[in-house]
């Protein structure tokens, strides 16, 4: 629980930085089986192990034999010289102790006698599952290396196969905007967010027509799985217009924040008095402007690679660390607080791209291999993924809790078991912890429950007997959710979540970057973001 809310923490704060964030998710290659022992033994003692209790553990690894099997068939047995054994009491606590050693000797070695090095990285380990966070790439291919190595020196290889990479591009600074969204901004026209959004649109996947918004959450349920192969076979046949376009005709319903189209440098003369106005030079922006401070601030933040020549002035210099064109002395002017935010402003800007540019080329390798980068990873059973929705943690953990409870009936029905108090004891220690594994680290949204609370319902209906049935006349009769929730000894699954998620929060509050956190401030492209710490 500790590690899952330690990666969620990170990946909500990363969105409150333009920095992007990385992530080295580790995999030993069958750690239990390559340890070395003498090894573990020599760290065991230096642990404080007394002599006697390493007796025992020598002795029994000494007459440990293993006896392969394939199919009915056995071969000769052999004694085992690495490894410890699985499913013994006392392997995972031996394993603990030489992942431990390994961890503080790789920060040892990584901090090279400055422990300041330690806070530009988060390394989060349970058992053999560890995973690496940080915004700064070689920081973490250089812990990633030591622990490579380290690892090799107990008998464990890192597996360059399973281990894999993610890249959070962080939250989206709005340096420049489109000149769409200009247009609306000035006044001007443009279509708004809300209409795009309500578009109709074909989905690629199974010919549906669905709004837009809509357009993902469609993809994931089971109507357009079913009708897949009918619209690959229908497209093989027949190729007919389309009327309405697919969701790839249309733009995405993020904001723009890049202008789509880069236009060379080019040199623009027009006139000002200072009381007429006057429209921008530039064909196609719509920006208008009485003062020829004004026009050049424009110029300055809009147009920053043209020339601008207002004729009653002249050519004037252009300031080389704001970029605006200026009528007073360059020094003076360098001075001055609109210089310096408008340098400011530009180094924000060309930082921004460059760590964009940076997360978009950035490889992680093992021993010289370089690892898959993913969008979506399991950690510790937890699905995360890089734009830190919850959307695929709530999807898988109600697969699962969908096939536990059918076969949870299953046994109910032959056993024939009509006890709601059973029925409510097997549900809330199977299914529903199943169905709300790492709900600590949720932050979710009314469709996110909604989705959970209609599978909860459902299996409380079950438990209770009472069903929604079909009447006569064609009408349904559903049973009232809060008697059948009473009859089945249930609280709703918003509340289920909320004593998880309190049980969890004074633990969370201790820890370092639950305070970091919390003193942060959200970019103004995420102010109204969920994050986990303001959840009531």
């Amino acid at each position: 629980m500790t590690a899952t809310i330690i990666l969620k923490l990170i990946m909500q704060y990363a969105h409150r930085t333009t920095n992007p964030t990385y992530y080295v998710f580790l995999d030993l290659k069958k750690a239990y089986d390559t340890m070395d022992r003498k090894r573990t033994l020599e760290i065991l003692k230096a642990y404080g192990v007394g002599p006697i209790s390493l007796g025992i553990i020598e002795k029994t690894w000494e007459n440990d034999t293993v006896v392969p099997k394939q199919g009915k068939y056995y071969a000769e047995p052999f004694s085992a010289s690495r490894g410890v054994r699985q499913g013994d009491i006392i392997s995972p606590m031996i394993f603990n102790v030489v992942v431990d050693a390994v961890i503080r000797e790789t920060e040892y070695q990584f901090c090279e006698g400055d422990e300041s090095r330690l806070q530009k990285v988060e390394e989060l380990f349970y058992a053999d599952d560890g995973a690496l966070a940080g915004e700064d790439p070689l920081e973490i291919q250089r812990l990633l290396d030591i622990y490579t190595m380290n690892f090799a020196q107990m008998g464990l290889r890192m597996n360059a196969e399973k281990t894999e990479a993610m890249i959070m591009k962080g939250g989206e600074l709005k340096v420049e905007v489109s000149r769409e969204g200009y247009e609306k901004l000035i006044g001007g026209g443009g279509e708004s967010y809300r209409d795009r959004i309500r578009k109709k649109v074909k989905c690629d996947l199974c010919g549906k027509e669905v709004n837009c918004q809509n357009l993902k959450r469609h993809q994931g349920v089971k109507s357009c799985e079913k009708g897949r192969e009918k619209y690959r076979k229908s497209l093989g046949t027949a190729q007919t217009a389309q009327e309405i376009p697919t969701a790839t005709d249309l733009p995405t319903t993020s904001s723009p924040s890049l202008p789509p189209s880069i236009q060379p440098p080019a040199v623009y003369c027009f006139s000002m008095d200072d009381v007429t106005t006057t429209c921008c030079a530039v064909e196609g922006c719509p920006y208008k402007q009485k003062i020829r401070k004004g026009m050049r601030l424009h110029f300055r933040n809009k147009h920053n690679k043209d020339t601008m020549i207002i004729q009653e002035e002249g050519q004037l210099p252009r300031c080389d660390k704001c970029g605006i064109f200026t009528k007073a002395r360059m020094e003076r002017h360098q001075l001055s607080k609109l210089c310096q935010e408008g340098a400011k402003f530009l180094d924000v800007r060309k930082i921004y791209k460059e760590n964009k540019k940076t997360a978009e080329e950035t490889v992680f390798t093992v021993q010289g291999v370089p690892i898959k980068t993913v969008s979506e990873f399991k950690y510790l059973g937890r699905m995360v993924t890089k734009e830190d929705s919850d959307w695929s943690a709530v999807n898988y953990n109600l697969k699962k809790a969908k096939n536990a409870w059918y076969q949870m009936t299953r046994i109910l029905t032959k056993r024939g078991s009509k006890n709601n108090k059973w029925r409510t004891t097997i549900y809330k220690s199977i299914v529903e912890a199943i169905l709300l594994f790492g709900a600590e680290t949720w932050v979710l949204s009314k469709a996110m429950e909604t989705k959970l609370q209609s599978f909860h319902h459902r299996c409380a209906r079950a438990i209770a007997g009472r069903y929604i049935t079909k009447n006569p006349d064609d009408t349904w009769t559903c049973p009232p959710t809060n008697e059948i929730l009473k009859e089945a000894g249930l609280c709703t699954i918003q509340e289920s979540i909320k004593k998880r998620q309190d049980a969890a929060k004074p633990y969370a509050r201790n820890l370092p970057i639950y305070k970091k956190c919390e003193a942060s401030n959200p970019l103004a492209s995420c102010q109204k973001r969920a994050v986990l710490w303001q959840t009531s």
